[in-house]
């Protein structure tokens, strides 16, 4: 991570941190989770006590309770709460929208474990051209072959993400909705350029056509 002392560079800010397990949190989407440990929980108090904005970086591994800042992946989303709900066993049911891609420089923890992320924003590019027109219409198409041979496939929030009304929006909107592993969505989440996103989101679907069609085929 990048050093600086006592002088923070005019385009990082300090946010408070919660380390996400089996989620990956994108730009343009609303996510509902809940957070349990002591430590996240002051994290969401304090964001909630300033501007409501809070920076969301999902963890390398799901099953480690108490993870360090080496144990985080440092592309990460800042989000805004939208709700907050404690539960009777102590839980807050928090409502998220996911504004902006950002990455940590410097991670640190307080005395009892709360995280702060120094963390500059990654400009979003709304690229056009031929090659973003093509990319679009291709997944598109594919989105519809997806359907047509998956019957149990969440059609609406396919639908909804091709409504997008930008590439950007459309990519990400995808990215979060697809049912892939967790480390494909981080590969997604960090990659920041929209076309080589949306020809990562082509390459997917048409992975996830292929199989879908051999499970036809055996059966």
């Amino acid at each position: 991570m990048q050093e600086f002392t006592d002088q923070m560079p005019a385009d990082i800010r300090r946010y408070p941190m919660v380390p996400i397990r089996d989620v990956v949190i994108f730009p343009f989407t609303k996510v509902a989770f809940k957070i349990g440990r002591p430590s996240s929980v002051r994290a969401l108090e304090e964001a909630m006590n300033g501007e409501r904005d809070i920076f969301l970086a999902t963890q390398h591994d799901a099953t480690v309770d108490e993870p360090n800042a080496d144990q985080i992946y440092a592309t990460g989303t800042l989000g805004r709460i939208l709700q907050a709900q404690r539960q009777d066993n102590g839980q807050i049911k928090v409502v998220v929208e996911g504004r902006e891609r950002g990455q940590s420089v410097r991670v640190e923890q307080d005395d009892e474990g709360m995280f702060y992320a120094h963390v500059r924003k990654i400009a979003s590019s709304d690229e056009s051209g031929y090659r973003t027109d093509g990319l679009l219409q291709k997944l598109h198409t594919l989105v519809e072959q997806f359907l047509r041979v998956s019957p149990d496939a969440y059609t609406d929030a396919l639908h909804a993400s091709l409504r997008g009304i930008s590439a950007a929006q459309i990519a990400d909107s995808m990215s979060s909705h697809m049912r892939i592993g967790v480390e494909e969505k981080q590969d997604l989440l960090q990659t920041f350029s929209v076309s080589e996103r949306l020809q990562k989101l082509v390459d997917i679907l048409e992975t996830e056509i292929e199989k879908r069609q051999l499970d036809r085929s055996i059966h």
